[in-house]
């Protein structure tokens, strides 16, 4: 039976899980919910739903037979993210919908992670108290990163602890800390593995390569021939910094706080389950985009 799957705040990293869905029409029939029209998506043949999402009925209306929701939308107002969140919540109640994967895509929720996430906090209650099935998704920093400048496919340009095309390195803690990256295209394949079964677990792990900054630093040196400018902060520091932060506004403290989530947060678990549902993904390595990206033409 074909599933009919809808999915919001698809502007960056989700238009990478819609166009891997895309590819099973057999499997998945998509509907795309925003605020506006989206002919990028609308020449893919998937139908966009322009939508009010201070509306539940604009919300029903646009959900009508769909089984499960996707989202990717974030935003650190909780006064803007968590009505929506209900909104959709409920609209999805009152069309029958099953199942809902709410905006996570990082590292380990369980532990450390920005305090500008509070907001995500509280969407996680709400969709473990709305009787729909649900699994929170954690698939570590995205793998993209590495790449240069305006090659990241449809994710922003974010700089990250080790910069290849710079040939720089600024790496929190010692740099021998457990990192999890994952290419965001890998992410869509397993979450179509993960949209075929029949039971979902509470949390879903994507792993696409579990390194280090180090090892990464290693590899883009081999790999580029050259000697990077590296630089490291301890933890100590990294911690002083985010309370300077703090005093000047919430995207500083959040950057700040990054630096201490690139050592702590972004390592995936292991986990049979995930492991079973993703065995036949063949992962992209960090070497794979490094060699792609860096290596001799």
């Amino acid at each position: 039976m074909v599933q009919k799957i809808a999915l919001f705040g698809t502007g960056k990293f989700g238009r990478c899980i819609v166009d891997e869905l895309a590819k099973r029409p057999d499997q998945f029939e998509l509907v795309v919910l925003s605020r506006r029209d989206l002919p990028e998506i609308t020449a893919q043949g998937i139908k966009v739903e322009v939508v009010d999402y201070k509306s539940l009925d604009s919300l029903t209306n646009a959900l009508k037979g769909v089984t499960t929701l996707i989202s990717f939308m974030f935003d650190h107002d909780v006064n803007v993210y968590v009505p929506i969140h209900e909104n959709l919540i409920q609209a999805a109640q009152k069309v029958g919908a099953k199942r809902i994967i709410p905006s996570e895509w990082a590292g380990d929720i369980r532990g450390f992670e920005p305090d500008a996430y509070a907001s995500k906090k509280r969407i996680r209650s709400l969709v473990e108290n709305s009787g729909l099935e649900y699994t929170f998704i954690g698939n570590g920093l995205f793998m993209d990163y590495l790449a240069p400048a305006g090659k990241k496919g449809y994710l922003a340009d974010v700089p990250i602890p080790v910069m290849p095309e710079n040939k720089s390195a600024k790496i929190p803690g010692t740099g021998d800390e457990a990192l999890t990256l994952t290419l965001a295209a890998d992410i869509g394949k397993a979450v179509v593995e993960l949209l075929l079964q029949d039971h979902w677990p509470k949390y879903f792990w994507i792993s696409g390569e579990v390194t280090s900054w180090n090892r990464i630093l290693k590899e883009a040196e081999e790999i580029t021939g050259s000697k990077f400018d590296v630089t490291y902060t301890p933890i100590a520091q990294i911690e002083e910094n985010i309370k300077q932060a703090k005093d000047l506004g919430p995207m500083p403290h959040f950057y700040a706080q990054c630096e201490l989530w690139y050592t702590v947060g972004l390592a995936i678990p292991s986990d049979p389950e995930s492991q079973r549902i993703t065995k036949n993904i063949q992962f992209t390595s960090a070497r794979d985009i490094l060699t792609k990206w860096y290596g001799s033409k």
